[in-house]
């Protein structure tokens, strides 16, 4: 298990001996040149002809291809975040299982750095075998600054609520927004006399 067939210079320039893939198989070559954040191909049949392209690396922040004497898919699986780890690899094992329809996850990897990737990930079969998936692909989409602009305005609309409070002019109790409750550590619902 390894990474033979990976291209020497750019994601995807690839003679027919490197890429270890048939050349009935070329359009998978003109995808993964689509796929700028990184594309990887998976024979489960035959794991020496897996690989993952240059621009994942570069996605993932490495300046060139690490060495690394796993499988492909289970280095992929490593760099998936331990929060998601469990999630990703039933989903995977289920699909490879059952592959209906493609896998389509958001995944949260982590840098060699420990910095937070996250992609947008679809997974195919290309092809099954007795029911099972034999050889996949997955296609990756960085969308790092969308997932933190979310997360900041997110957090930004959280911080300018500062809620709201109400008096009661009869009996005199307030009551208070549901922001305003958690802000001053009040149980919900409560009414404080004033």
């Amino acid at each position: 298990l390894g990474w033979t067939g990976m291209p020497a210079h750019g994601a995807f320039q690839m003679t027919a001996l490197d890429r270890k893939i048939t050349p009935a198989n070329d359009w998978l070559i003109q995808m993964g040149q689509q796929c700028p954040d990184g594309f990887w191909y998976v024979n489960l049949s035959d794991p020496d002809k897996s690989w993952i392209s240059h621009s994942f690396w570069r996605s993932m922040g490495y300046s060139a291809q690490p060495f690394c004497s796993d499988s492909v898919l289970e280095r992929w699986l490593s760099m998936v975040s331990p929060d998601q780890t469990g999630h990703i690899n039933t989903t995977i094992s289920a699909f490879c299982q059952q592959p209906d329809k493609p896998v389509k996850e958001l995944v949260h990897f982590l840098s060699p750095e420990g910095v937070s990737v996250w992609m947008q990930c679809q997974i195919m079969a290309m092809s099954v075998h007795q029911g099972k998936v034999s050889e996949m692909v997955c296609w990756h989409s960085d969308v790092t600054d969308m997932v933190v602009t979310q997360s900041s305005q997110e957090t930004s609309s959280r911080i300018a609520n500062i809620g709201y409070w109400q008096v009661d002019l009869e009996t005199m109790l307030s009551e208070f927004s549901e922001i305003t409750q958690e802000m001053l550590g009040l149980a919900t619902n409560k009414q404080v006399p004033i």
